[in-house]
């Protein structure tokens, strides 16, 4: 049974809103009048359309908890409200996850896997989000020794074009190289004679 036929539906959550709680198919008109008087009502609502989601999150982004795939449109509605809500989306799109970055880079640190993409965005954004990623890419490496050479010692495993860049960045970056090549050597010297 539709319950939406001739806004009979909405006239029923006009004077109950917890009638959409036995309403198998609530109108979008029911659907808005009830998240408006209450947004947690939204559990209660099978499957609402975007435009209630919207309308939802927009009242309280924390609710975005009680969405099932909530679309990338709503989820990027929540997070522009508060980055926080970030960490209830289950599978956020990238674009999302940039939208949070713009605001706070240092979310990087609960995203799984975040694109080299991604990374670049924090590492430019705050060099020393760097410390937050597991595996940074090599130019996310460059990019963070080349803006602070002190975040050299923080990065696991650098290969020798990182080296390289952390070295050319600050000669005592070479302390921190074992059996540092010969390449390496002549730029530290280059820069301070004390270096090696």
């Amino acid at each position: 049974m539709i319950d939406n036929l001739s806004g009979a539906d909405l006239r029923r959550v006009s004077k109950d809103p917890m009638e959409i709680m036995g309403m198998e198919h609530p109108s979008e008109a029911a659907q808005l009048y009830v998240v408006r008087q209450n947004p947690e009502m939204i559990q209660f609502i099978g499957a609402p359309s975007e435009k209630v989601q919207l309308e939802v999150v927009r009242k309280d982004a924390s609710l975005i908890m009680l969405l099932d795939a909530p679309s990338e449109k709503v989820q990027l509605e929540a997070v522009r409200k508060d980055t926080g809500v970030f960490l209830y989306i289950n599978k956020p799109t990238e674009k999302v996850k940039s939208e949070v970055l713009k605001s706070d880079c240092g979310q990087i640190i609960y995203m799984d896997n975040p694109s080299g993409n991604l990374q670049m965005q924090a590492v430019e954004s705050d060099c020393g989000s760097i410390i937050f990623i597991e595996h940074p890419t090599e130019k996310v490496q460059i990019r963070a020794v080349t803006a602070d050479p002190e975040l050299f010692i923080y990065i696991g495993s650098p290969t020798e074009k990182v080296r390289y860049a952390a070295v050319s960045a600050c000669a005592d970056n070479i302390m921190y190289i074992s059996r540092p090549s010969e390449k390496l050597q002549i730029s530290a010297v280059s820069q301070d004679c004390e270096t090696v």
